[in-house]
């Protein structure tokens, strides 16, 4: 079988996406050729098999805006439908990763020609374009219960996908002392505002810690970082919290093994990649996501929101040592194992037949 693969950016160093890359080198030995269409394309190396296109955004370096914004836009579609084109007969089934719009724009086509369509989409809410997009889809992909499309019949629960080799190591890890890290887009729904707040309580029960936060905010989000800034400076906690630039997706299990507990604030219905990556990492991880809790039990999950309950259980981590502390950690290996990509690549080709 022949797959063509839509997905927002081809680019190892990348701070968000750049897990993607990975995932194409495990898909591309199960297909004859894996045809890969990007909005984004950057550093890559990839099996002969392996072509990839981009729709260009590399090329858009500076903050479009008004008129020249949607200039950008139309010329983005004019080259999708210029690289149907070209790749017209060199795919059997087409897996769309994360944006619907592929299928707005396309999934009619596929659609009377007869080429199976297959959407991955795992994200908290959606609208009346999500719902024409799974109506065009074989099958639907999630790893959220929580998930909007969880709720549609052609829906499969998926594993999240983490490359375990990258993560797992059996070298000894130091680990700062007292250590707590928050890796990932600095954004409203990351509900990194929970997290101060937590800190600060922690301050206040006169906790010994140090928080990490590693991560970068779009334009419309630096108002956000910067009243995060500001409320610590106000809670009296800016010698305890060190902010740092997002760092490449490929570079991240360094970061994971310097720390001794991963918070991961998302709503359910998102269920972020970062949790598993800590998790074979070696890190305790607190989440806020109902599947985790579903997985994980109630030792490792706070109230989303609740900056109270996160403290609480921040407190119970940092005192735990020994035995305890290790078995919390071999729950979480076992957890990131049945959520790792050799999982993922496997349920894939049940899938997209």
């Amino acid at each position: 079988m022949r797959l063509l693969l839509f997905t927002q950016i081809v680019d190892e160093e990348d701070a968000v996406l750049g897990f993607v890359s990975g995932w194409i080198r495990a898909l591309a030995p199960h297909y004859e050729s894996l045809t890969v269409i990007s909005l984004k394309e950057g550093t890559h190396t990839f099996p002969k098999n392996v072509h990839v296109h981009s729709l260009g955004k590399e090329r858009n370096t500076s903050n479009i805006r008004g008129i020249g914004r949607v200039m950008t836009r139309l010329r983005y579609v004019c080259r999708f439908y210029y690289l149907l084109w070209k790749t017209r007969g060199t795919y059997d089934a087409v897996l769309v990763h994360m944006n619907q719009e592929y299928l707005l724009l396309a999934g009619w086509l596929w659609h009377l020609q007869g080429i199976p369509a297959y959407l991955w989409r795992n994200y908290h809410s959606g609208n009346l374009g999500t719902r024409i997009a799974v109506w065009f889809s074989r099958r639907v992909f999630y790893t959220s219960r929580s998930s909007y499309i969880a709720r549609f019949n052609n829906a499969i629960r998926m594993p999240v996908g983490i490359g375990l080799a990258q993560y797992v190591s059996s070298e000894p890890v130091n680990r700062i002392p007292n250590s707590i890290l928050s890796l990932g887009r600095i954004s409203p729904d990351k509900r990194l505002d929970t997290f101060v707040e937590a800190l600060g309580i922690l301050a206040t029960r006169n906790i010994q810690f140090s928080a990490h936060l590693y991560g970068d905010a779009l334009p419309e989000h630096t108002s956000y970082r910067d009243s995060l800034i500001a409320r610590i400076k106000e809670l009296g906690i800016a010698e305890r919290v060190f902010w740092y630039k997002a760092v490449p997706n490929k570079d991240t299990s360094v970061v994971y093994r310097a720390h001794e507990i991963f918070v991961n604030l998302s709503p359910s219905g998102m269920y972020d990649k970062t949790i598993f990556e800590a998790a074979a990492s070696g890190c305790l991880v607190l989440a806020s996501s109902a599947d985790f809790a579903e997985e994980m039990g109630e030792k490792l999950s706070f109230f989303y929101g609740d900056a109270v309950s996160l403290a609480d259980k921040l407190v119970e981590l940092l005192a735990s040592s020994g035995t305890g502390r290790v078995e919390l950690q071999n729950s979480l290996a076992a957890l990131a194992e049945r959520h790792s990509l050799v999982h993922l690549i496997e349920r894939f080709t049940e899938q997209i037949v």
